[in-house]
């Protein structure tokens, strides 16, 4: 009931705001209010911020729209196709965009100004907003802007959101003009691979010869993940060739990340000999394969598998990042809970667990006290603790002696360079930690793994799978900086796991606000940044000033 009456009043002050003079401070608390809004979801949140699309300021109608969107009520679509005229292109594109979150639209003309805009964010929200089929995008439009991606170099985020909105269509034209893009490699390939994947196409699919990706791990694991997706006889026996040991491919045979891709992949769709399989991945030395098939067998216990789960509950060297622990340890609290309370092997599984709970890596003890809770009902609430400390009172003495400091990053990309301001106050132990990594050259010669067309870009990971990073977690900060466009922030796999992996995103994105920590933003380069692709390379990050010995060597 406290729950209830909290929304009702943050409804109560949406509404008070909207007649309130709408000065900054106003406008400040009336877009904090929206998120809220969206968050806790009270009785009247949609007539709520469908009145504040009315507001004067851009700012807030531009979030009354994205709160509509994340609010998910499917009569918003009406009023937010209204929204498309609105003379501002922020308000536009977020209306375009939270029309597509509440799954597309009808009224396809709406959109066809937008469509045609030159204004990069517009006409991407407009990809965004166009949904199946014949309300998909228009297949003359969608063929005109991929013939503007001019080799590699001339490939732009807006090139990969055509190619998820032909996956969103998904009939004969749309499947037809993305297996026609496969050809044209790198970043187009490994978007169309997985638009193909969203269409279920399987016949494409099944075509692809695994020889094309050969090093190209982030493209072969997007292709075995688009078979998954295809979820049809034909992509689970392509499946099956490929766990072939004799016959596996060089890219899921040599590379590990491949591997451990084809193994997910591989128990998402269930390939026939998966389980006849089971055993050897869960005994592979590949951390990430193993965490793959233990994570099958979270979802489909089996009790004959419980002395093969706990080989690899210990098959890891304790200084990884645990996901096969994790795993593991999801499965043995389900396959644990198959015997009868003091059964000998209920007693086994928790007596191999009880060790994990003093595990130096967060997420495994967390998980290891959950799997202890579901069989005894103990519990070991310190497992739940914050990351380990690793710095030093001499640390913390610098770091408060440096809050109103402020460092510049240049990031240097084979697309470019752009420049980040870090202000050392706004969120000291992350700043401290990325700045150290910075020092450290950890980011040269890693590449930007994910990019997410009109949201945000990330990398950060030496592995460049998105699953990698310097083994050390921080613990999470609380941040007032606000994720705006090009905001610099902390990627996180839960609370206190932030470690090296960072993101920075397109444009304003309140749904961030408070999830994530904020400790930078773009202050130089926007372009560039944008530009940026899957498997972007960056040179090296330095701090602007106090590596500039070391860069000049460095050129000559």
């Amino acid at each position: 009931m406290r729950r209830a009456n909290g929304g009702i009043a943050i409804t109560s002050f949406v509404r008070r705001l909207l007649t309130s003079p709408p000065d900054e401070t106003a406008v400040a608390q009336l877009r904090a209010a929206l998120t809220a809004l969206f968050r806790a979801h009270p009785p009247g949140a949609r007539e709520a911020a469908t009145e504040a699309l009315a507001h004067p300021d851009v700012r807030v109608r531009a979030d009354a729209a994205h709160a509509l969107g994340r609010l998910a009520e499917k009569p918003a679509v009406t009023v937010l196709e209204h929204t498309l005229a609105d003379g501002d292109v922020r308000v536009r594109a977020a209306a375009a965009r939270a029309i597509g979150r509440l799954g597309g639209t009808r009224q396809t003309d709406a959109l066809l100004p937008l469509l045609y805009s030159d204004h990069p964010e517009e006409l991407m929200s407009a990809l965004e907003s166009f949904g199946k089929g014949i309300y998909g995008v228009p297949i003359a439009r969608a063929t005109s802007l991929l013939q503007s991606a001019d080799g590699e170099t001339g490939t732009t985020p807006l090139h990969l959101a055509v190619l998820d909105a032909l996956g969103r269509r998904g009939d004969e034209e749309a499947v037809e003009l993305l297996d026609a893009q496969i050809k044209r490699g790198g970043a187009i390939r490994l978007r169309a691979i997985r638009a193909l994947g969203e269409a279920q196409a399987t016949g494409p699919l099944v075509r692809l010869d695994a020889g094309m990706f050969r090093a190209d791990h982030l493209a072969a694991a997007e292709w075995v993940s688009a078979l998954a997706k295809a979820d049809t006889d034909a992509s689970r026996a392509r499946l099956d060739d490929l766990l072939a040991q004799a016959a596996r491919p060089a890219p899921f045979r040599t590379d590990q990340h491949g591997f451990a891709a084809l193994v997910d992949a591989a128990g998402r769709a269930r390939a026939p000999s998966f389980e006849t399989r089971l055993r050897e991945f869960l005994g592979s030395e590949n951390d990430l394969a193993r965490a793959a098939a233990a994570e099958y067998l979270a979802e489909r216990p089996n009790i004959v598998m419980i002395d093969p789960l706990l080989g690899a509950l210990d098959a890891g060297d304790k200084k990884g990042s645990g996901d096969a622990e994790q795993a593991a340890l999801k499965a043995l609290e389900k396959v644990g809970k198959s015997f009868g309370e003091g059964s000998f092997a209920r007693t086994r599984v928790i007596e191999r667990v009880r060790p994990y709970l003093n595990d130096p890596r967060i997420l495994v003890r967390r998980q290891a006290a959950v799997c202890v809770y579901g069989l005894t009902g103990e519990r070991h609430a310190e497992a739940f603790l914050g990351a380990a400390v690793t710095r030093k009172p001499e640390d913390y003495a610098r770091i408060a002696a440096s809050l109103a400091d402020t460092k510049n990053v240049r990031v240097e990309t084979d697309r470019g360079a752009f420049v980040l301001e870090v202000p050392l106050g706004v969120a000291p132990l992350t700043a401290d930690r990325f700045l150290e990594l910075v020092r450290t050259h950890f980011y040269d010669a890693t590449i930007i793994h994910r990019v997410e067309p009109n949201f945000v870009m990330q990398g950060g990971d030496p592995q460049g799978t998105g699953w990698g990073g310097s083994g050390v977690l921080i613990r999470d900060e609380t941040s007032r900086l606000p994720f705006e466009a090009g905001t610099l922030g902390l990627a996180t796999a839960g609370s206190d796991t932030g470690d090296s992996q960072f993101f920075i995103t397109h444009l304003a994105t309140p749904h961030l606000d408070g999830a994530y920590t904020a400790f930078g933003r773009v202050v130089e380069g926007d372009a560039v940044m944008r530009a940026i692709v899957p498997g972007t390379r960056v040179k090296r990050i330095t701090i602007v000033g106090e590596n500039e010995f070391e860069e000049n060597a460095r050129e000559k």
